[in-house]
């Protein structure tokens, strides 16, 4: 499994408009050189007890706090996440300053080369830390931090978004062109086949699976969607008891696969070959 080992590209957008509506944010803007990034989602919990024991643990989210560590902190910047004037190449800071509401986006490169990228949606920024040291023996240079606490837009009730190149190309092509607003969830189950040698063919209904092929075999040889649904592959029709990855692929099996949304599913029947 490919490990997250790399930070670049931190973009902030402002979110201009965010009512139940409608969302807008300016065009996004790469700003200083990344460091280090750290989320801390947190969440509200409720126990729930009864007769004598834990029945329920219901937990929703409340806030994400978040610290950037950049390799330095321009006036343009600092007085953008602040909510500062500039004039004159100075920053004035005011006691008055209101920092804006703005989503925040990077991209974390894997271990397998390829990008991990995240927006979050609406957060404000406090007013930036400053450290200085007198030079010593050996020169520190000093970085910037920064931190902010987002939350959930009212447009959606949506905090964050992220994708992955190993899943999803398309999107990571485009995502820094715009921050993410409105999508629809594919509400199809089309099946196509990765490995001719375990799925031959597939129809609106049944597939064809060549004969001794394990259940194993057949669930990395289906894609639901291109690999944006999932498979699951029951012993018989009647769908109570999931077939285990060793066991081999028989005509009284049934694949049910599960669009992106999560609800719409369709049922196919094996034919063996």
């Amino acid at each position: 499994m490919a490990r997250q080992i790399g930070l670049k590209n931190i973009y902030f957008a402002e979110l201009i408009k965010d009512t139940k509506n409608s969302c807008v944010y300016s065009i996004p803007k790469i700003y200083e050189r990344a460091i280090s990034a750290t989320l801390t989602p947190k969440t509200n919990s409720d126990t729930i007890y009864s007769d004598d024991t834990t029945e329920d643990v219901i937990s929703t989210f409340d806030s994400c706090e978040v610290e950037i560590e950049v390799s330095q902190l321009q006036i343009p910047t600092r007085a953008f996440l602040q909510g500062a004037k500039t004039a004159k190449g100075m920053i004035i800071e005011n006691g008055n300053d209101l920092a804006p509401y703005v989503a925040m986006g990077f991209m974390s490169k894997k271990s397998n080369g390829a990008y991990k990228y995240v927006w979050l949606t609406k957060g404000q920024f406090q007013i930036v830390t400053d450290s200085y040291e007198t030079i010593a023996d050996k020169v520190k240079a000093q970085t910037s931090k920064v931190k902010s606490t987002f939350i959930k837009r009212d447009f959606d009730d949506n905090w964050r978004f992220q994708a992955d190149e190993d899943f999803n190309t398309s999107a990571c092509a485009t995502w820094f062109d715009t921050v993410p607003t409105t999508f629809t969830s594919n509400i199809s189950t089309t099946i196509t086949s990765a490995n001719i040698n375990v799925l031959v063919s597939a129809t609106a209904t049944a597939l064809t699976v060549k004969t001794g092929s394990k259940v194993s075999n057949l669930v990395q040889a289906i894609q639901v969607d291109g690999g944006l649904g999932t498979v699951d592959i029951f012993t018989s029709s009647n769908k109570t008891l999931y077939a285990t990855n060793s066991a081999t692929i028989t005509a009284d099996m049934v694949v049910v696969a599960t669009a992106e949304d999560g609800v719409t599913q369709t049922t196919y029947t094996i034919t063996l070959e």
